[in-house]
């Protein structure tokens, strides 16, 4: 297998197979390794921003909930594998963790949203309270459930402020990661553009102070690769307003083939939270026996 993306041969064995031939892609957009202990622990895949990211003031780990079409049966073990590995980090760095969770996204944003903003409120409710209970005694973490009336007014109002600071052409292909298309550029989902602009908004320290009241001298951002196009977009904000911000990569939790992302997977090859939930064996993967343990860990309160 040529290239690295770690000391741990299972984690750049699922990056190999979920991104085929893309390591160098990667690279061009900034990726680089992340020597440190931690990388031999959990399964980061690189580094992206400031260098010192051990010396970050808060940690910002937010799960895509998205693929669950607002239901809670429909939820991926992938929100379990962010929202434990974001957590680890924070307690090992002794920092709170802010996570954001898209009810609101999915409410207001997508046609048709309000429909179901009873459904995205309960799916929302249902990753807060599981992160609260692993965060309980360990990590001093908030969710924001962005579909609160609060938290999406605040968010709109940065994303407002921003608008004219990020071209609409940056947001082509913001999440596309295993091939090059500019997606959603000449599709019908170009709602998609006011989507990710509200995603970008999520890592800014407007936003970040007044909906979780912690500092935001240095943002350390542990989320998946899928992530690094639109933390990139946040970070260049950052900058020009002197925060700084890391992004710790993460290896995004595979399906039962280790060749696609369990959110997005075929219903027959996908791995539920429930299944991560109820202790029933996830999967062969080497990532499933890891996530199991940290899940084993964090269910273990003193």
């Amino acid at each position: 297998m040529q290239g690295s993306y770690g000391p741990l041969a299972w984690v750049a064995d699922a990056m190999h197979g979920m991104y085929p031939d893309r390591e160098p892609h990667l690279r061009r957009l900034g990726l680089r390794p992340a020597d440190d202990e931690i990388s031999t622990q959990v399964p980061v895949v690189g580094l992206l921003g400031a260098a010192d990211w051990r010396a970050a003031t808060c940690v910002l780990a937010s799960p895509c909930i998205d693929h669950s079409s607002g239901r809670i049966s429909g939820l991926t073990a992938s929100v379990a594998g962010d929202l434990l590995i974001g957590l680890h980090v924070a307690e090992a760095l002794g920092l709170p963790m802010v996570s954001f969770l898209g009810s609101g996204e999915e409410t207001h944003l997508v046609p048709s949203g309000e429909e179901r903003c009873a459904d995205w409120q309960r799916v929302a409710e249902h990753v807060a309270g599981l992160g609260t209970r692993w965060a309980r005694g360990r990590v001093d973490a908030t969710f924001v459930r962005t579909g609160d009336p609060v938290a999406w007014a605040t968010i709109r109002a940065q994303t407002a402020a921003d608008h004219h600071r990020v071209a609409q052409d940056a947001l082509d292909g913001l999440h596309r990661l295993a091939d090059d298309l500019p997606y959603p550029r000449g599709t019908r989902f170009t709602y998609l553009y006011d989507y990710y602009r509200s995603n970008i908004s999520h890592y800014r320290r407007p936003v970040i102070e007044a909906l979780a009241g912690v500092d935001t001298a240095h943002v350390l951002v542990v989320e998946n690769v899928q992530q690094i196009k639109c933390v990139a977009q946040a970070r260049a904000l950052n900058d020009a307003d002197g925060i700084r911000t890391s992004h710790l990569v993460t290896c995004p939790a595979p399906d039962v083939t280790n060749s696609v992302r369990v959110s997005r997977a075929e219903p027959r090859h996908r791995i539920m939270l429930a299944d991560v939930l109820d202790g029933q064996p996830p999967g062969s993967a080497p990532y499933w026996a890891f996530l199991s343990s940290l899940r084993d860990r964090f269910d273990a309160h003193d």
